[in-house]
């Protein structure tokens, strides 16, 4: 009877070393069944590895997990930014394990709930600007962020200016305007400056170039109450994602770089991602909402900045203390 039990575990091991062979040949489990003439699972249940066979495959995370933490807790980068940097070192996993594992260790912030609304297609924009210091040519310079969103769609402009006046703000809005194709029917505004001059109990007063810029587009300016961010939430937290997704970790050569990669960005970061609230890329709904929105008049607003400056014998014009040569022609 011992002699039977040994010689049936003999053959066994000899036909486990044979489904091992045939299998290291390349030879499916199909064949190796017909081979040696067994059913298709035992050829499977001999090719399953045992419980202490199997080792714990290790994570992609895990020659990464310093680099990560370091980036979320010191440099304050979102995941999304994180998966850009760590891909950039050779890490080739998925995003949602990162996410995972950000999720462990990362403290969110309490947010304070209030009530969300929609609007239809083209009728409501929000506008608003945020200061932040970036790296210009390894120099840290003081810059301001305006940010245009269109309600419906989440679709956002940005641009980066050195000074946040009247001037730059309605420029700002021109580039805005053509970049999306057409004009919202109301634009929210908290009371900024550039914006409204004086506010009074039952109205306020706009800035006159501002004014202009309404007429001209032809939109509803709306100045919310004084302290109510939610009102601009759509663009309020698009900031947020500006800061975490965009500038965070990143240097620029100059104004004109900055600016540039900021519109890089938007196209194929920030317009193509499905966004969480709507499950939709925002341009993909700019296309639903752009036959809704005001078309835009034939003519541009102009919103340069216009100085008298007297022309020297040189054919040069004084500009913030510089001098440059005009392109005017002089009259004597």
């Amino acid at each position: 009877m011992h002699q039977q039990r040994a010689h049936r575990q003999w053959r066994r091991e000899q036909r486990q070393r044979l489904i091992l062979r045939l299998a290291a040949e390349g030879k499916g489990i199909g064949e190796i069944a017909r081979e040696l003439g067994i059913d298709r699972k035992t050829v499977r249940a001999r090719l399953r590895p045992t419980a202490r066979e199997r080792k714990r495959r290790p994570s992609q995370l895990e020659a990464f997990r310093p680099l990560i933490r370091k980036l979320v807790n010191e440099d304050e980068l979102s995941a999304v930014r994180v998966r850009e940097e760590i891909q950039a070192v050779g890490y080739t996993g998925g995003y949602s394990i990162l996410t995972d594992y950000i999720r462990r260790f990362r403290q969110r912030p309490v947010v304070r709930p209030h009530l969300r609304f929609e609007t239809d297609p083209g009728v409501q924009g929000q506008v608003d600007l945020s200061p932040y210091t970036v790296l210009l040519g390894a120099q840290p310079t003081p810059v301001v962020c305006f940010s245009f969103v269109l309600g419906f769609s989440r679709w956002q402009f940005i641009r980066f200016v050195a000074h946040a006046d009247a001037h730059s703000v309605c420029h700002s809005h021109v580039l805005a305007f053509e970049a999306c194709g057409g004009v919202p029917q109301s634009i929210l505004y908290d009371r900024m400056k550039q914006v409204v001059i004086h506010s009074e109990r039952d109205r306020v007063i706009f800035h006159e170039l501002f004014a202009a810029l309404v007429r001209h587009y032809g939109f509803r300016a709306v100045a919310l109450a004084p302290g109510y961010k939610e009102g601009k939430g759509k663009v309020e937290n698009p900031f947020r994602y500006v800061e975490g997704n965009f500038l965070a970790g990143r240097t620029f050569h100059d104004w004109t770089d900055l600016n540039a990669q900021a519109q890089w960005w938007l196209r194929e970061r920030a317009w193509v991602r499905v966004h969480r609230t709507t499950q939709e890329q925002p341009l993909v709904r700019l296309e639903q909402e752009r036959p809704h929105l005001i078309a835009l008049p034939r003519r541009d607003f102009e919103a340069a900045t216009v100085v008298p400056r007297l022309i020297g014998d040189d054919f040069c014009v004084a500009w913030e203390t510089n001098c440059r040569r005009s392109h005017v022609n002089a009259v004597f």
